[in-house]
């Protein structure tokens, strides 16, 4: 009941702030959903992955990779199609193949950072059109009582 209260003293300001609360709250589970869908055994994929390629199975390793269809395994999948190049084209494979895979990971956590910074302007926003009632609601009354009046409008609020 404190929060509904705070909520309902906090006047129309309350609102957007609410709303950029859900949106947040929106875009924080669905990158968690992915992200959490996009996780693989690290552990069990290296060991299955360094047995066939120690084997000479790279198409093996490549299936294995391909039947798991996250981030980290197609970025290894794209290192094993250029098996038997140099080096630098394996690296190379693998970087452009995780410049595909960032996008897709960090998509829409650019806003959670907006989002902050505007739940922050509507704050001060209904901090000072709340200081504005304040002052004009004091503004025709007698300078020696402006003080008393506005410590007990704080108090209310």
């Amino acid at each position: 009941m404190f929060l509904i209260d705070a909520f309902e003293k906090g006047g129309w300001g309350m609102y957007p702030i609410a709303i950029l609360a859900v949106i947040t709250v929106l875009i924080a589970v669905d990158r968690f959903m992915y992200v959490s869908k996009a996780q693989v055994d690290v552990d069990r994929l290296m060991g299955i992955l360094k047995s066939q390629i120690v084997s000479g199975n790279i198409q093996g390793a490549l299936n294995t990779c391909l039947a798991q269809p996250k981030p980290a395994t197609r970025i290894i999948a794209a290192g094993l199609r250029k098996a038997g190049s140099s080096e630098h084209d394996v690296q190379q494979a693998m970087d452009e193949e995780a410049l595909r895979e960032l996008p897709r990971l960090e998509k829409r956590t650019g806003y959670l950072a907006m989002l902050g910074n505007l739940a922050t302007l509507a704050g001060l926003l209904g901090t000072i059109t709340g200081l504005i009632k304040s002052f004009a609601g004091v503004a025709g009354v007698d300078p020696s009582s402006k003080a008393t009046m506005l410590s007990r409008a704080s108090l209310k609020q």
